[in-house]
């Protein structure tokens, strides 16, 4: 009887199977080529889209065609089964949605590259992106951004993004986007092999400054203005419509509602191309040169929110600003610039301090609070000694 019921519950399962016509494949825990207990499902389209790859050329070369091809990817380093599918978080501390099967294959498609010529695959991490370095043999490496699920801006629009990535191009300082997908923001673009900033030494500070001035000095223009202020007042509304601002952070906006006007009388660097994100984090060292990265908050605005952003936010010193914004104006910087960089100091602390409490608002969940909960305490400290230090200065209100 036993042996009876065994044989109908086996049998049952085969049937299930072919009816789905979806291939089951066991990957290992401690070996990604081993077999295991944990089934992943390879999805239909994957299975189809080999066979257009295979129409166009022999993209899983040496290997049988169709189905055992997608077998082989999914079978590959760990990597391969988080790009492909999805069945672990990219960022141990930041969800991210698990629907971008589809989504990464007709991106590859769109840039005409095939997964099955990938090498290798490297994960780079990245707070607002999940960033993989696509490895080919036979052409340049590729950088994949995901962006994760939670939107990190109110006012980000992915179609902007891939007009100014034109706009960045034509700049000379972006690499070759071979495709940006403006509905999901994913992008596949060239490689840029260089080394990350960490010691901030003068030669760095100066190549910041100079790629700064570069991109602020300009002809080409962006398609969006962007006030930074006003998305400020934006993250204010959200979070007073779902009663979630916290009262000291609501009293910095209000202290920065009653200089702003003043201030901003005080630039001279009005509507000029701004990156509005920018530190050593967001930069790379390629040669001799500096080149800036992740542009996902670029727009039209004040160039004196750049320069404090990047002082303040790397912590440079009273030395080190003054060496960075002499080699920016190339001689001594304008009174009037000296004058703004404190309140501009102050404001790109507090869109960040806005946006942590708008973040912990769209995702309350633990992981999230790890990561974001120390950037928004440590944002309040900031605001209240920057307040501080404004209302003792000409700037006083």
């Amino acid at each position: 009887m036993k042996i009876l019921i065994f044989s109908i519950y086996f049998l049952a399962n085969i049937l299930s199977c072919h009816s789905i016509q979806r291939p089951i494949f066991k990957l290992a825990k401690a070996n990604p080529m081993a077999a295991t207990t944990q089934a992943i499902e390879m999805p239909t389209y994957i299975a189809s889209l080999t066979k257009k790859f295979s129409a166009k050329r022999n993209y899983a070369s040496g290997l049988p065609e169709r189905e055992d091809a997608a077998r082989y990817l999914y079978s590959r380093e760990e990597d391969y089964k988080v790009l492909f599918c999805m069945k672990e978080p990219y960022h141990k501390d930041l969800p991210l949605r698990t629907c971008w099967k589809r989504e990464i294959v007709q991106v590859f498609q769109k840039a005409e590259l095939s997964p099955f010529d990938l090498k290798g695959v490297k994960r780079l991490g990245g707070l607002a992106n999940q960033n993989f370095k696509l490895i080919f043999s036979d052409r340049s490496d590729y950088l994949l951004k995901i962006p994760y699920d939670v939107q990190l801006d109110l006012e980000i629009s992915r179609m902007n993004e891939a007009k100014n990535i034109r706009v960045l191009q034509d700049m000379k300082v972006m690499p070759d986007v071979l495709y940006m997908d403006p509905d999901t923001g994913m992008q596949i673009r060239k490689f840029l092999d260089g080394s990350p900033i960490e010691d901030f030494s003068t030669e760095d500070i100066k190549g910041a400054a100079y790629a700064v001035r570069n991109l602020h000095s300009s002809k080409y223009r962006f398609v969006n203005d962007v006030c930074m202020f006003k998305r400020v007042l934006s993250y204010q509304n959200f979070l007073e419509q779902n009663h979630s601002l916290n009262v000291q952070l609501k009293e910095f906006i209000l202290f920065a509602s009653a200089i702003h006007a003043r201030v901003e009388q005080l630039s001279t660097l009005r509507r000029v191309p701004c990156h509005n994100d920018l530190e050593f984090a967001n930069m790379l060292r390629v040669g001799k040169q500096i080149k800036i990265l992740d542009w996902e908050f670029c727009g039209n605005g004040s160039g004196e929110y750049d320069l404090a952003h990047f002082i303040y936010y790397d912590r440079l010193s009273k030395e080190q600003e003054l060496y960075f914004l002499n080699c920016y104006f190339n001689g001594t910087p304008p009174e009037n610039i000296l004058k703004s960089l404190p309140w501009y100091k102050y404001l790109a602390q507090l869109v960040v301090t806005v946006r942590m409490q708008y973040l912990l608002l769209r995702d309350p969940s633990e992981s999230s609070r790890k990561v974001v909960e120390p950037l928004y305490f440590s944002g309040m400290e900031g605001c209240a000694k920057l307040k501080s230090e404004l209302s003792s200065t000409l700037l006083k209100v």
